[in-house]
């Protein structure tokens, strides 16, 4: 009874936030946005099916045979949706020059007090973040002896068999849902140049290299193109499953109730998902920005700051936005690029890295913590600045995280 109820709820809930074709008695609605940019990125004979008492499917047909479908269906179905394109340029601006002359001797780590964890010897050890993107370079010098391996499977090799019967075959760095293979290998850049600043090598690094020794699981649901909200999670169910900590979100949508509905259901999950609020400079709850318009308690959503600590001009903003970080200028490295080499990069993806770094060494200083007692420490030790924004501060953190959890000490 109360499922039915809440199947209900959120029925009538969708009916009045968004356009709904077909809400009669004798078939479930396609829900669908008729703004443009939800109406530009739907993809063609592409719908998710939300079922009444199944995960919800992707269904590939032709527009004029999916009346049919919800006929033949229709007691078993709450709704349908478009499957909708996500691209990662939305929170992305890649600067392939020097940053200005003013920038070369400010420091990240300066402006957010990272060393006040790394003094302490907190360097993100024992920490796994899942980062949901483009793949990453698996063989880059930076990254190499940073990934989360899957145990069993890295046993036996690549032998073809789904040795820890997860579903996915030979899945030792994690798992390419673009393709649906044990290929999470970066063809854009992206993926890699979040993973250099979440983590990377402790010698010598060119990247932000927030916490050295934090474990990465690559999860692939991006290509040059970009990717889809199908995919998207796909990956991050794939992630939880794996036991990950922190899922790196850096990329939105505006328009899916899929993944709305995901994140409400995995609230109670102990991870932390760290968003970025997008690369457009508006109230992301007024614009339905997906994830950083919601406000759950395991959602950390964040926005990004220039070199003098202001909200970036680029940035997305509103109240669900918890915590700003640095996003200008951001040293890191792209899958072609050699030990010693990194490029400027700038976006609300790099800010959301930053973050999820700060989180991997606060969570390695206290393990005995949840996901969202994490949060709390971050949220509530930021630097309040007159234009309302929290800015990320480590020392105050890691002050804040020692009342709590180290005071029998």
């Amino acid at each position: 009874m109360k499922s039915s109820r809440h199947h209900r709820l959120f029925y009538l809930l969708i009916c009045n936030l968004m356009i709904v074709i077909g809400c009669a008695k004798d078939e479930p609605p396609l829900v669908e946005s008729q703004t443009y940019e939800c109406q530009r990125t739907k993809l063609e004979n592409q719908f998710i099916v939300h079922w009444k008492n199944k995960k919800p499917t992707l269904l590939n047909s032709p527009y004029e045979n999916l009346k049919k479908f919800k006929i033949d269906h229709k007691n078993s179905i709450d709704f349908i949706e478009p499957n909708y394109r996500i691209a990662q340029k939305q929170n992305f601006i890649s600067d392939f020059y020097s940053p200005p002359i003013r920038l070369q001797n400010r420091s990240a780590h300066d402006m957010i007090h990272t060393t006040a964890a790394w003094q302490a010897g907190f360097r993100g050890q024992g920490i796994v973040v899942a980062i949901i993107d483009t793949g990453i370079n698996l063989n880059h010098p930076q990254l190499r002896n940073r990934l989360a391996l899957n145990e069993i499977e890295s046993q036996f090799g690549e032998n073809g068999i789904d040795d820890d019967n997860n579903g996915f075959v030979d899945d030792i760095f994690g798992w390419n849902f673009v393709d649906s293979r044990a290929d999470a290998i970066d063809e854009h850049g992206h993926g890699t140049a979040m993973a250099g600043v979440i983590t990377g090598s402790s010698f010598n690094r060119p990247s932000l290299s927030m916490a050295p020794e934090a474990k990465i699981l690559p999860v692939d649901f991006m290509n040059e193109t970009g990717g889809t909200e199908f995919h998207a999670r796909q990956a991050m169910e794939y992630a939880i499953s794996r036991q990950v900590h922190i899922i790196n979100n850096s990329w939105s949508i505006n328009c899916s109730q899929l993944l709305k509905q995901a994140f409400i259901n995995w609230n109670q999950e102990n991870v932390i998902f760290v968003n970025a609020s997008g690369n457009s400079p508006v109230d992301v709850v007024m614009n339905g920005i997906i994830p950083s318009s919601l406000n759950l308690p395991n959602n950390l959503n964040v926005g990004s700051l220039d070199e003098f600590g202001q909200r970036s001009s680029f940035s997305g903003f509103g109240d669900t936005v918890k915590i700003f970080a640095p996003g200008e200028y951001i040293p890191t490295i792209y899958p072609s690029s050699g030990w010693n080499h990194s490029v400027p990069t700038s976006g609300t993806s790099v800010s959301a890295a930053v973050v999820s770094g700060a989180a991997a060494l606060l969570w390695s200083a206290y393990p005995q913590a949840k996901a969202t007692e994490i949060i709390q420490i971050i949220i509530e030790s930021a630097d309040q600045e007159p234009s309302s924004q929290r800015v990320l501060d480590l020392r105050k953190a890691m002050a804040l995280g020692n009342s709590r959890f180290n005071q029998h000490e």
